[in-house]
């Protein structure tokens, strides 16, 4: 009962409702006050509401986790479409009754391991690179990296 006596002499001091906290209709600063409540509702929701989601998903995304996924995929990616050049190529030659010899297709392996290595690197160093510019675009709230650097 003391503490509801105390909220109840709160409230009167300070032109409130003793039960909802609201401010009390009428009174001289009523939209301040009404302001000021709303405002630390709204802030209170966020806390309780989005704050604890909102550090899930930074905690996500600036971890390693999601980036070593996508990479995991941009290999697999590369494995699967490098067979699939290679046996496309090779029926594109049988279809015209030509076969490599041993050297060329060596040669051919070679020149095509090579290929498919610098646009892996090429890949995951653009994926490395977007990474780190949504990582400073969540820190300062930017978008994209042009827009911190001014260009």
């Amino acid at each position: 009962m003391n503490n509801f006596l105390n909220q109840v002499g709160y409230a009167q001091q300070y032109n409130q409702d003793a039960r909802s906290g609201l401010p009390v209709y009428g009174s001289d600063d009523f939209a301040a006050r009404t302001r000021a409540y709303l405002n630390r509702e709204i802030y209170r929701d966020t806390k309780e509401r989005f704050q604890p989601f909102e550090d899930e998903l930074l905690d996500a995304v600036q971890g390693e986790e999601l980036l070593n996924e996508q990479l995991e995929r941009i290999r697999d990616n590369f494995t699967r479409s490098g067979r699939a050049s290679a046996d496309s190529a090779k029926r594109r030659l049988s279809r015209f009754g030509v076969q490599q010899s041993a050297r060329q297709l060596n040669a051919t392996n070679t020149q095509n391991s090579l290929n498919q290595a610098s646009a892996l690197a090429s890949a995951e160093n653009q994926t490395r690179r977007h990474v780190l510019d949504r990582n400073i675009g969540l820190i300062t709230g930017s978008r994209t990296r042009q827009a911190i650097q001014g260009a």
